[in-house]
């Protein structure tokens, strides 16, 4: 339509209306890239919204699981001040000393977080077009900061205890008789030195996972809800 008029006034030499016809044309180009533009930005304000959905539903999810952790080690500490109380004592009480290093020993509860949805967000190139700073580098120092020192924490504190039981524990403490080596005099004390390691490392992780990595999701998740309420998910 716009073609056949723009050709009818050249051949008319009408060269007013063919400037006007131009006008429309570049105007309708124009419009239709800024229109496109608008709606690449929704469309991608939309998927933003769905990637921190699906992060918030995973972190909501590690909370859970890191509160069980918690609770879990909170026993384990417990245990371990029992161990070291009985095998400070004139008499140990044996039954009740290799329950308790059966537990110690046993499944070390550990927290490692999930990481799906935030490297959805990142290869997504969501994360990095967050209109939110403050979001933006909170969580990046969540995922990239404070879960690399979790990590690391949980790994130390694994191998703590697998060490213990694979050399301390053996060579101290007959598992099948319940009862101290006695090819060595200072079984007692090295036992119980060993707990005190393990001890004063799961004090440390409790108290990190407690005192930073709780608050720190807590925090993120806090800043997602207001993220969300100001744009909408």
């Amino acid at each position: 339509m716009i073609l056949r008029r723009v050709t009818d006034h050249v051949k008319t030499q009408n060269w007013f209306a063919v400037g006007i016809d131009f006008l429309i044309v570049v105007a309708g180009v124009y419009i239709g890239i800024y229109l496109g533009d608008i709606q690449t930005e929704r469309q991608h304000a939309r998927e933003t919204g769905q990637a921190l959905l699906a992060l918030e539903s995973e972190m909501r999810s590690d909370v859970d699981r890191l509160d069980e952790i918690i609770a879990l080690q909170t026993l384990k500490a417990a245990d371990q001040h029992r161990i070291i109380e009985i095998l400070g004592a004139t008499n140990v009480e044996t039954e009740e000393l290799n329950r308790l290093l059966e537990i110690m020993v046993g499944a070390n509860d550990t927290f490692f977080p999930n990481r799906s949805a935030y490297r959805a967000l990142q290869t997504g190139g969501h994360l990095a077009a967050l209109p939110d700073e403050a979001l933006r580098i909170q969580i990046t120092r969540l995922f990239e900061r404070q879960y690399l020192r979790q990590d690391f924490n949980s790994v130390a504190y694994d191998e703590q205890v697998f060490t213990f039981s694979s050399t301390i524990l053996a060579e101290t403490w007959d598992r099948v008789g319940w009862k101290l080596m006695t090819s060595r005099a200072d079984s007692a004390v090295i036992l119980r030195n060993g707990v005190l390691v393990v001890r004063d490392q799961g004090d440390f992780y409790l108290n990190f996972l407690t005192g930073t990595i709780r608050p720190e999701i807590i925090r993120t998740l806090d800043m997602i809800d207001t993220y969300q309420q100001r744009n909408g998910p």
